[in-house]
């Protein structure tokens, strides 16, 4: 009989890396046993993610030191991600000086209340930076990032937002949502308000907030597309934005959020002195934003929707979205006069809606596939360590306690996947089978990995059995 093929170890290393580069360091490791030919991969993985929720802060540092201490360090580092607590500080420092030090391309930081020193970013080789809810030290030193192409900040605290981007002169693509910088007084911090970039080659631009930044952009040649996704425009600012409109002659791809619209509708007699700024435009799309906000992804995994409209705090009502979509021909006149040719696009709140709700059910299963991944990794690694105790000496109260699963329960796994099918129900047509497919993977996997923690619970309720039999046993053998 033929011995069973090992398809595992038949696997190039680039697609080993591929695979791997899914899940957090710490079980790429653990994975290294299901083949022998990964026992020591994860030694000379390109893309490193650390996402721990575990540790103390000491162990964890301890855990970091010996990992890069032992990885490969003829290797570079293509990707780091860092997804984790403001205690890792000098964890998080440990990583950024080894992704420095092996030309690091891509690095993704999402940590709250932690506060990165300028100094740490000055990678030569890095082109992708992507953080998330992440502060910056309040020095005035520009960024020394000179081979970086892309951006995106999202929810950042910042200090000198004029002169930060200074020195990313080959910058293509660049976008903020709900950023933040520091008043002058260096305690507050305000919605960002005046920012100039200074990236010629700048392609690509997305600004996400409640208000319209002042924003310098002379110069800006090969500036093609750009999102202004603004909620609450003052009206004091319209002439800022048609000031600002002057200047993009070469974008050719513009969406703007309707509110920013309806603030050109009330401002006809300024629009009507004013030439069509976009001669070059080729696609012009408007959307919604009032009564699209949702309700925090953390709430939904506890809070069981019983209809679609529960996960909109504030909503239109249908006389009011018809209103909406209402713009005045001045408005759009000014808009393409100077482009026949342009397609336009006007998203309904309906539309709208199922957009958002994509994007919310896109990301709802990857973080319950992301817990469900975690769990099965926990609950692998716990019943390694099962040890069969009879006796009084071998044996402690903890024994007795049923550990199988830290950070969540299965009522909390059962709500996020009905909450997940009544999102399927409402998502974008082209999107729904495909979507679907992903659900059912999904609900597979919860109940493989829901039966193994039921097992277990069996098996500790047989093993605590045992031990108090034990006890039994050694007190009666005693007296």
């Amino acid at each position: 009989m033929d011995a069973e093929v090992d398809r595992l170890s038949s696997l190039s290393d680039d697609l080993i890396y591929k695979i791997l580069s899914y899940v957090d360091i710490e079980y790429c490791i653990r994975l290294s046993v299901l083949s022998s030919r990964w026992r020591f991969i994860w030694t000379s993985m390109p893309y490193l993610n650390f996402s721990c929720r575990e540790y103390y802060a000491s162990r964890y540092y301890e855990f970091v030191n010996n990992l890069l201490s032992v990885r490969n360090n003829k290797i570079d580092v293509s990707s780091v991600s860092l997804d984790l607590h403001a205690r890792y500080e000098s964890s998080v420092k440990r990583i950024l000086e080894y992704a420095f030090s092996h030309n690091v391309q891509q690095l993704t930081i999402g940590i709250r209340n932690l506060y990165v020193p300028t100094s740490l970013l000055c990678f030569k080789s890095l082109k992708h930076l992507t953080m998330i809810r992440t502060s910056f030290d309040r020095s005035h030193s520009p960024w020394d990032l000179p081979a970086l192409t892309t951006v995106h900040l999202k929810k950042v605290e910042l200090s000198n937002w004029t002169s930060i981007l200074a020195m990313c002169h080959n910058l293509k693509n660049l976008t903020l949502e709900r950023c933040q910088a520091f008043n002058e007084d260096g305690r507050t911090t305000v919605s960002v308000h005046c920012l100039t970039i200074s990236a010629r080659d700048l392609t690509y631009l997305r600004i996400k907030g409640p208000y319209f930044p002042k924003l310098s952009l002379d110069g800006f040649r090969s500036l093609e597309k750009v999102d202004f996704c603004i909620s609450s425009p003052e009206t004091k600012n319209a002439h800022k934005i048609f000031d600002l409109f002057q200047r993009l002659h070469s974008v050719k791809s513009l969406a703007l959020s309707l509110e920013i619209i309806e603030l050109h509708s009330n401002s006809e007699e300024v629009i009507s002195h004013q030439p069509s700024p976009f001669p070059s435009l080729k696609s012009l799309k408007i959307y919604p934003l009032e009564g699209l906000k949702t309700l925090a992804l953390d709430r939904l995994r506890t809070y069981p929707l019983t209809s679609i409209l529960d996960l909109f705090p504030s909503q239109l009502d249908q006389e009011q979205e018809a209103m909406k979509i209402i713009l005045s021909a001045e408005a759009i006149k000014y808009l393409l006069d100077s482009c026949s040719n342009a397609t336009f696009t006007m998203v309904s709140h309906e539309e709208a809606r199922a957009i958002k709700l994509t994007k919310v059910a896109h990301r709802f299963m990857a973080a319950l596939w992301k817990e469900l991944e975690e769990m099965e990794a926990y609950t692998e690694t716990k019943r390694a360590k099962v040890e069969l105790k009879k006796t009084l000496a071998d044996s402690c109260s903890e024994d007795f306690k049923m550990n199988t699963w830290p950070w969540s329960n299965t009522e909390v796994i059962f709500c996020m996947l009905k909450n997940i099918k009544l999102l399927l129900t409402k998502v974008l047509a082209s999107k729904r089978v495909e979507m679907q497919a992903c659900f059912s993977r999904l609900s597979a996997k919860t109940k493989t990995v829901v039966n193994k923690v039921v097992v277990d619970m069996k098996n500790q309720c047989d093993i605590n059995q045992r031990i108090f039999s034990g006890y039994l046993d050694e007190i009666a053998m005693s007296s």
